[in-house]
């Protein structure tokens, strides 16, 4: 396709009487010089401002935005030459990003330059108005006949499309641009995930604001922005405006500025086209010169040449969330893996972890921290990397922020047991392990005190309470290699010490993960025959059709004087919301989902969505009883989200995980995966749930004689308040 030759009034008519007479331009002679134009878009392309933050948050930055929005072809590549990248010493020096953007066809390495706009200055030659953007409002001259703005020092925040709109007396269309959108972050694996992403179409125009057009016509220099690229070229190819001096070329306009310390990186992150014809590379300039002024005096008599519209640079294409296959990847983990994988992982969490105005922000000095230990490994340390990593995650404060290595190696066997948080301490409630007693207390693991212990363990890993982080750090408690040494203390007091070895995987299923395998059914001989007990656990409520039935006729047919307890100390696996409509008598909704969703690289919004529910025929309205723990979470908190508010319901049992959501997931060089919850989840009120949780009405403190006899603390204590 050629762009047309536009009008001859748009420029050669109205500007040739508007300069006539003007001023010449003050030069050491009177012959202008030729012009001399670059072949490559890095040369043609201006940096913005510097980074805000440390050097390593503001590359990890570019490199996300290079990985997820760029016209490079594959993440995975990406990603892996970053890591190839980064093997070496104090690798996070300006020098970088020079080896960084020839790794890429989509990225410039540029300096920064310093915002210094000042006001707009505006001068008549003639009847043509010479404008040089600024800041503030600022009217044509009387008798103005055309407009030229004077690009050569275009600030960062200069108003250009103020400057514009003095020549336009309508908004003007001048293209589309073809981003990625993401609808939070797709789980990069082949697996199903809940969020999306796609190539959206942006429209790319301009406001007009002038009683009448006037013929327009730009000063460029070597360099220009991307912004002011888009619209120079833009103008240029909508027959609108004539270029003075250097080239445009379309993939500066089609760019990202990334700040990087005192440099920074221009990205491609977009294709520019006009009704469904891609911009040429190159938009040529009207007249070539390196001294425009020397024109001002003869710009109405030129004519606007065609634009042969040859383009060879690669077109944005659909972001692939799918690709990694760990199982023949290359799992190796040098130091470069090591240092790419923190970069990636905060580059990916900037921009789609949801809860950083809630949780902070301790996830930005933690990387530095953890890029520091790192620098301490050798290559294919997993297990210090793992440590690194978990310290790096725990200031994400997520519950859903784990962390697994696929290559690592995999225990000798489990503890059998199952272990609540009682007054800070470690305590069996449940044990299939010889040797091991419900009632007792851990006092040291492995010749440390298991206060010491769990500190240290908990403090790699990511959790949205303290209660849930201490879950997670016993589920590596339970992992074994060889043999563990536990100091153990009885109800009664007696100190004891016993060597454990593990167990296999599927011995774990003896016992429950989190509250009891009680089967549902009334409570007679627990002294309460008028209390009905559903254990949501799916390990004794699987999701099949004729125990959801069962449930739903047993509670459906409970009598007024009857009562409900619901127990999601574990994870459900029924389907509650259907269950839920027989426990409402007015319509209600889910929890409010709100997804963080880029469209282009600058467009951020929170777009909500939730599910809205009718009562069933038959619904119970008597009291009801919820029990809650530190490992009621994700799914098990949804259920109660959606009940604990009605008058009729009490929650019974410790503060919930304080984390719902769908997880959503991502690989990093060495076979390593992280998850995090990627979506901003509310109640169905609005307000907020992240890190606060459901909270008991009835909080209840277990005790060690408890667990040794066999009692259940927070189902008797829900008998007791009925």
């Amino acid at each position: 396709m050629a762009y047309p030759t536009p009008p001859k009034a748009a420029l050669s008519v109205l500007l040739a009487a508007s300069v006539a007479g003007a001023c010449q331009p003050a030069l050491d002679d009177d012959q202008p010089v030729p012009g001399i134009q670059v072949q490559d878009w890095c040369e043609a392309g201006l940096g913005g401002t510097a980074g805000a933050a440390s050097f390593e948050q503001d590359f990890a930055a570019a490199h996300a935005l290079q990985r997820l929005f760029s016209t490079a072809p594959s993440w995975i590549e990406n990603d892996l030459q970053l890591a190839e990248l980064l093997d070496g010493v104090a690798p996070f020096e300006l020098d970088l990003l020079d080896d960084y953007a020839a790794l890429f066809d989509s990225a410039c390495a540029q300096s920064a330059i310093t915002d210094s706009s000042s006001a707009t200055e505006i001068d008549l030659i003639g009847e043509v108005a010479v404008l040089v953007p600024g800041q503030g409002e600022v009217s044509l001259p009387a008798g103005s006949a055309a407009l030229v703005i004077d690009l050569r020092e275009l600030s960062p925040s200069a108003d250009l499309e103020g400057a514009i709109a003095l020549a336009l007396a309508a908004d003007l269309a001048l293209g589309n641009r073809r981003v990625q959108r993401f609808s939070g972050l797709p789980s990069h694996d082949d697996g199903w995930s809940h969020y999306e992403s796609e190539v959206r179409e942006l429209a790319l125009e301009i406001q007009g604001g002038a009683e009448r057009d006037l013929p327009l016509a730009f000063i460029t220099p070597q360099r220009l922005s991307p912004e002011a690229a888009s619209l120079v070229a833009g103008l240029r190819l909508a027959q609108r405006a004539a270029i003075i001096g250097h080239d445009v070329f379309a993939a500066v306009a089609e760019s990202s500025w990334a700040g990087v310390g005192s440099g920074g990186l221009l990205i491609r992150t977009s294709t520019l086209s006009s009704e469904q014809e891609v911009w040429p590379d190159v938009i040529p300039a009207d007249i070539s010169t390196e001294t425009p002024d020397f024109y001002l005096n003869q710009i109405g008599t030129m004519e606007l040449s065609v634009i042969d519209a040859t383009n060879q640079r690669p077109e944005l294409s659909a972001f692939d969330r799918t690709g990694w296959d760990w199982l023949s990847a290359d799992s190796s983990l040098s130091l470069g893996a090591m240092r790419a994988g923190l970069i990636i992982a905060w580059g990916v969490l900037d921009r789609f972890y949801p809860f950083f105005d809630l949780v902070g922000r301790e996830l930005d000095s933690q990387l530095l921290d953890s890029l520091a230990e790192v620098s301490l490994l050798a290559d294919d340390d997993r297990v210090g990397y793992m440590h690194a990593l978990g310290h790096f995650m725990h200031d994400l404060h997520d519950g859903h922020g784990f962390y697994s290595d696929w290559e690592g190696a995999w225990p000798d066997g489990y503890l059998i047991v199952q272990i609540q948080r009682v007054a800070g301490a470690p305590v069996v409630r449940s044990s299939a392990h010889d040797g091991i007693n419900p009632g007792d207390t851990i006092v040291a693991i492995d010749g440390i005190p298991a206060a010491d212990w769990y500190d240290e363990t908990m403090s790699r890993y990511s959790a949205s309470s303290d209660g849930y982080r201490f879950v997670l750090a016993t589920d590596e408690l339970k992992q074994i290699w060889g043999s563990r040494e536990l100091e153990l203390r009885s109800p009664t007091g007696e100190l004891r010490t016993e060597t454990v070895t593990g167990r296999p995987w599927e011995d774990q299923d003896l016992v429950p993960w989190g509250g009891s395998f009680r089967a549902n059914g009334w409570l007679d001989e627990l002294g309460a025959p008028e209390v009905y007990y559903v254990n949501l656990s799916g390990a004794v409520s699987p999701d099949e059709p004729e125990v959801y039935d069962a449930v739903v006729a047993a509670i459906v047919e409970l009598e007024a004087d009857e009562k409900l307890i619901l127990d999601m100390r574990d994870y459900p696996a029924l389907n509650y919301y259907e269950l839920e409509r027989h426990l409402h008598t007015e319509s209600y909704t889910t929890p409010q989902f709100w997804f963080p969703t880029w469209t282009g690289p600058d467009r951020f919004e929170l777009i909500e969505d939730s599910w809205s529910f009718t009562p069933a025929s038959q619904v119970w309205t008597g009291p009801i009883a919820i029990l809650m723990s530190n490992k009621s979470v994700s799914s098990a908190e949804n259920v109660a989200q959606m009940l604990e508010y009605l008058p009729n319901v009490t929650v019974v049992g410790q503060l919930s995980a304080c984390t719902n959501g769908t997880v959503t997931s991502f690989w990093l060089p060495g076979n390593i995966s992280l998850t995090f919850t990627g979506m901003r989840l509310r109640n169905p009120d609005g307000s907020e749930f992240h890190g606060i949780g459901v909270i008991p009405d009835i909080e209840v403190t277990p005790s060690p004689a408890d667990f040794a006899a066999g009692i259940d603390p927070e189902l008797q204590a829900a008998i007791d308040w009925f």
